[in-house]
């Protein structure tokens, strides 16, 4: 039996994974996460589901502890862009995440890597 490679790029199920995703925020991914399993999407202030936050909200979140602000600085998705691997240093004051992502183009998914520091990255093709 012959597996199906798995499409990154189709809408999850249940729908808000699809939100979840889109958030680059570690702590706020997480915090979310939980929110919507114990009480439900709708408990989730509208700022927390949004993939960028405002500056304001981002250093509150770094005040109250600079790991919270983990991820906060990627830059946001391409339209039809997928983050397909994240990695964030734990052992790390801020926590800062480096994110890989996908995008179609035709027949060929290019990859491109990003993370909080504005980093160039270039990426071996075979």
């Amino acid at each position: 039996m012959k597996s199906q490679p798995i499409d990154y790029f189709a809408p999850l199920e249940p729908p808000e994974l699809n939100i979840l995703l889109r958030i680059k925020g570690s702590y706020r991914r997480y915090f979310v996460a939980y929110e919507i399993r114990d009480k439900g999407l709708e408990s989730v202030p509208e700022v927390w589901r949004q993939e960028s936050l405002p500056e304001a909200f981002k250093e509150m979140l770094g005040s109250t502890h600079p790991r919270y602000r983990g991820g906060e600085d990627l830059e946001d998705l391409e339209p039809g862009e997928v983050e397909i691997a994240r990695v964030q240093l734990l052992n790390s004051v801020h926590g800062e995440v480096t994110s890989l992502r996908a995008h179609r183009t035709g027949e060929l998914i290019e990859l491109r890597m990003v993370d909080e520091w504005d980093t160039e990255f270039t990426l071996p093709y075979t």
